[in-house]
């Protein structure tokens, strides 16, 4: 099974999910939040993750977040662009 974390932060339930799936898929946008689940992935020593540093959504643009509250190294507004993918489809389950 494969679990797909959306908007993953720095990953507490990626790596709960981890250890009962053989592969996990994260989406972080954040760059800060993003570079620490990154980390945690490399002193856990986990292989099975794959961490994407995107947005999801319904449609291919531009995502413009505020960031100001994450990170001081942010445009004079607090926001930052970042890429918007599009999810085309998705199949889920409950894990048990």
């Amino acid at each position: 099974m494969v679990f797909v974390n959306v908007e993953a932060n720095q990953g507490y339930f990626a790596f709960l999910a981890a250890k009962r799936t053989k592969k996990v898929i994260a989406f972080e946008p954040v760059p800060l939040t993003y570079k620490k689940f990154e980390a945690g992935i490399y002193v856990n020593g986990n292989n099975n993750f794959e961490l994407h540093e995107i947005a999801l959504g319904s449609e291919n643009s531009q995502l413009k977040m505020n960031l100001e509250s994450f990170q001081s190294s942010v445009s004079g507004d607090g926001s930052s662009k970042m890429p918007l993918n599009k999810l085309v489809s998705c199949q889920t389950s409950k894990i048990r």
